[in-house]
This record gives structure tokens, C-alpha cells and sequence, in this order.
């Protein structure tokens, strides 16, 4: 059997089907997994997530705008849902979309989507790296790596700096690692980002590709 699990703004559903079956996932019967209330869910990525309760699953829920900030700290961070309760993995995360887990140490890399309205060139999107759950990762309060945010900004708060500023306006969505036969050996432990591109530089498009980030000292 497969499942297809699919997000919507504030529940994560699955469906169940027979593998190397074509089915219509239209008329299947989807399962409610996790169920967030008001915060939006932008991205699920586990491997054993369990079947009916949804737990060991991470979760991003991105904030909904720059000018205001939610009353739900859910929003802005990445969460994980373990024995039905909720625990931050990340905080001050804007919008990731894409997380994966370093094949070796296990540690969580996630893309964050940089906010916007603050020039063509500034800030950066980031990749970052999680060390230590419930790190916080400056949003609102900062973005990139020293960019101070206009309206709430706090030069003095202490946040970990990504470890890869992608450039401004790229919105990375797909992050995944290679670790298999298929491509050449350096490729291995190689983290693949999928940039999907402005949609509001005015001067000239950003992104529309695909990067490969070596994290292998």
C-alpha cells in the first residue's frame, strides 16, 4: 500500500491505495492526520509518520503577511507533532515550503522564503540548518544574514544565521537530498533546491532553477 498525504490550509489529510494501482484520488476516502486549528500548513515531511495520529511529523506553518504579526505562534515556525502534543523544531522561520534531513546526522535543512517589499535585491531567501530544536531564526525581527526589518526590527536579537544566503526574491520550495546510485559519486550527500522564482522583482526575474548545495565538509 502507498499513502498520499495531502495539505491543505490547516489540516494535513491521507489516503491509502494499493501500489502500482491508478487511482482517482478524488473519490478515495482521505484520513485527517493532523489538524492545526487556525494555522495554515504549508509542508509535512516524515518517513514514519504514524498512520492515525500523525505523530513523529514535521510541520511548516509559514506566517501569512509582512506588515502584521500573528497572535498564533504557530505560525512562523516548524513544528513537530509527537504523542498528540505539539513541539517547535523551528522558530522565526517566515515560510519554508521544503525541509529534509542530512542523510548521515539526521539534521534538518529547510528553505525559508525571504519577505517581501524591501527592494529587488534584499533580503536573501535562506537555507538553514537546525542544531537544536526550538532555535529561532529572526523573523520578524531580522532577515538574511543582517538585514534589519523596517518595522520590527531588532538589531539585538540573538537568531541563527543561515547557513546559505540564495539570493533575494528565488522562493525556494523543493529541498531534498540524493543519496542513491544514480548520479555521479560527488553528488552524494547533496542537497538539491528548487527555486521557483519571483513573482514581484521588478528589475529582472529571480530563480526559476534548480541549485545543488554540497554539505559535506
Amino acid at each position: 500500500w502507498v499513502r498520499l498525504r495531502i495539505t491543505e490550509n490547516s489540516i494535513v489529510k491521507g489516503v491509502r491505495f494499493p501500489k502500482g494501482v491508478i487511482v482517482d484520488v478524488h473519490h478515495e476516502e482521505a484520513e485527517i492526520l493532523i489538524e492545526a486549528g487556525k494555522a495554515e500548513i504549508a509542508e509535512v515531511s516524515e518517513p514514519e509518520i504514524d498512520e492515525e495520529l500523525g505523530d513523529g511529523s514535521d510541520t511548516s506553518s509559514g506566517q501569512t503577511g509582512d506588515e502584521e504579526l500573528e497572535d498564533d505562534s504557530r505560525y512562523a515556525s516548524i513544528m513537530r507533532l509527537n504523542d498528540g502534543n505539539w513541539e517547535y523544531v523551528a522558530r522565526g522561520v517566515r515560510n519554508s515550503v521544503g525541509f529534509d534531513w542530512h542523510p548521515i546526522t539526521q539534521e534538518l535543512y529547510f528553505g525559508d522564503n525571504g519577505r517581501d517589499w524591501l527592494g529587488d535585491d534584499s533580503p536573501s531567501c535562506e537555507l538553514n540548518v537546525v542544531k537544536e530544536d526550538d532555535s529561532f531564526y529572526g523573523f520578524p525581527f531580522m532577515h538574511a544574514t543582517d538585514v534589519v526589518d523596517p518595522d520590527f526590527g531588532d538589531s539585538k536579537k540573538d537568531f541563527i544565521a543561515p547557513i546559505l544566503e540564495l539570493g533575494a526574491h528565488v522562493a525556494p520550495t523543493g529541498v531534498a537530498f540524493y543519496s542513491n546510485d544514480h548520479f555521479p559519486d560527488e553528488y552524494q550527500n547533496t542537497l538539491f533546491i528548487t527555486l521557483h522564482g519571483s513573482w514581484n522583482r521588478m528589475s529582472h526575474p529571480s530563480g526559476y532553477t534548480v541549485v545543488a548545495v554540497s554539505t559535506d565538509k
